[in-house]
């Protein structure tokens, strides 16, 4: 990974899809069972549905929608949402 800031492990492009607006595309193919993206130290922050709540309230409601759009939680972290602040933002995270 040459890219220290940002956790994918191959190379990528971003580009404008027709109906999702912009995603990620691997620039080789890769192997199944590889690890593609990883959290990065210092790329992501995790908040408390209280942080989380009083930053949103100033926010518009698109803005809004963009944050819920783009924060995940896990079982490990119960009440708190994470938002990654590289690329990985755009990897498809549907179930």
């Amino acid at each position: 990974m040459a890219d220290k800031k940002n956790g994918f492990h191959f190379p990528y492009m971003i580009e404008e899809t027709t109906d999702k607006g912009l995603g990620v595309f691997a620039g080789k193919a890769i192997r199944q069972g590889s690890i593609v993206w990883r959290h990065v130290p210092g790329q992501y922050v995790v908040y408390d549905e209280q942080t989380f709540n009083a930053l949103i309230a100033k926010m518009s409601r698109s803005d809004v929608v963009y944050q819920l759009e783009h924060v995940f939680g896990l079982k490990d972290l119960p009440g708190c949402l994470i938002r990654v602040l590289d690329d990985g933002e755009l990897i498809n995270h549907s179930s």
